[in-house]
């Protein structure tokens, strides 16, 4: 795997690597919005010169990622099985009236051994990567209906947060800074075991 993925660059970084925050602004943009979410990057996409996004595509691809299976409940919650590499986690989107919310996994399974959770009996498998964090959220906010946009967060998915700590913090920079999606600091909730 890359050391960085597109998923996990900073807006500076991201304006960096093209030459251009415009660029990083489109960039962002067209990954936030894009349905359903490529499995790789495109050879071109709009507001990016080729020759900087071959520099994105090359630097910092997508995660390598594939879904392996979706339930949905009658109340139109979305649970989602997403292979990362060699690990499984679950994503889930929560639809309310106005908004939707993404319950993202920190970890694959988890360090804790707490009775109360499914988690604890799969053991602990390894860490996630920031972008493969914010990777949940594309993949699951792309299942939220038009009027019901993904615009909270919610690290209360498999894993202990807290013991993932700087990539949660990377995910959560990400996923609030200037651009796409520019979620509010407000609708980010990271929950811990008591760690």
């Amino acid at each position: 795997m890359p050391a960085r993925t597109l998923t996990a660059l900073p807006l500076s970084g991201l304006s960096a690597l093209l030459g251009s925050r415009t660029r990083a602004l489109a960039a962002r943009k067209w990954l936030f919005e894009t349905r359903p979410v490529p499995l790789v990057l495109p050879e071109r996409i709009p507001g990016v010169t080729p020759r900087a996004w071959d520099a994105v595509r090359q630097e910092a691809p997508l995660p390598e990622w594939r879904l392996t299976d979706r339930l949905q409940s009658p109340d139109g919650t979305v649970k989602l099985a997403i292979a990362l590499r060699q690990a499984a986690v679950e994503t889930v989107l929560i639809p309310a009236e106005v908004r939707s919310t993404v319950c993202v996994s920190s970890q694959a399974g988890c360090t804790r051994h707490c009775r109360f959770c499914a988690t604890a009996t799969m053991g602990f498998q390894r860490q996630l990567s920031a972008g493969e964090i914010v990777l949940q959220y594309l993949v699951a906010g792309a299942e939220a209906p038009p009027e019901r946009p993904a615009r909270n967060v919610v690290f209360m998915g498999m894993g202990e947060p807290m013991d993932n700590l700087d990539a949660v913090l990377g995910a959560v920079h990400v996923l609030t800074e200037a651009g796409s999606p520019r979620l509010s600091w407000e609708h980010v909730t990271v929950s811990t075991a008591g760690v």
